[in-house]
């Protein structure tokens, strides 16, 4: 049986949700879909618009099969921390695909750059670099790296893809990309394609 995990905080539901689950239930309709969602609080310690039973209510409603918390050790921290989390659940729960959304039709390009940012060799660059500059300044290095794939989107919804996308190259998943919509990453450990 194939999962498809879907990393989300409903906060709140809305229709890209509900298309991507439509979607994802015409695609996959034989696959098991699990959320993994944050609980009352949402990143950066925001208290939820709407409770987090009212949200997984909305899920299951519209295709989800299964809503499981994120740990708020991780719902409350940085986009890096919010998606290795959600990802290391994932892997403990053999999901082997996940599905989030995007408006960032390149993925070849997402993917590359991912790599590249998790690459021996840059990561030594970059700290040398950083060492010549103050925090300030080191920070905003790395967002112009951000910024550089958010044109076609928000600065956060950039973030996040590409946390997503590091911790899955990291976790030695391939990448396939799914229309505009949404990008489906696919564990390899755990059969592969659906």
């Amino acid at each position: 049986m194939n999962t498809i995990g879907i990393i989300s905080e409903y906060n709140p539901f809305h229709k890209g949700h509900a298309y991507q689950l439509e979607q994802l239930n015409t695609m996959h309709p034989d696959s098991i879909r699990i959320a993994i969602m944050s609980g009352s609080f949402v990143q950066r310690g925001e208290p939820a618009y709407f409770s987090k039973f009212d949200r997984s209510r909305w899920a299951i409603l519209s295709g989800v099969d299964v809503v499981i918390e994120l740990p708020i050790i991780y719902s409350l921290g940085s986009a890096e921390i919010f998606s290795t989390g959600a990802i290391r659940l994932m892997k403990a729960l053999h999901i082997n695909a996940i599905s989030f959304g995007t408006e960032v039709d390149d993925s070849p390009l997402l993917k590359q750059a991912a790599a590249l940012m998790n690459s021996l060799e840059c990561q030594i660059l970059i700290r040398k670099e950083l060492q010549k500059y103050n925090i300030l300044e080191q920070k905003n290095l790395f967002e112009k790296v951000k910024e550089k794939f958010s044109k076609t989107t928000t600065q956060e919804e950039a973030e996040f893809m590409f946390d997503y996308i590091g911790d899955n190259i990291l976790n030695s998943a391939s990448l396939t990309h799914l229309r505009r919509q949404w990008i489906e990453v696919l564990f390899p450990s755990e059969g592969g394609k659906l």
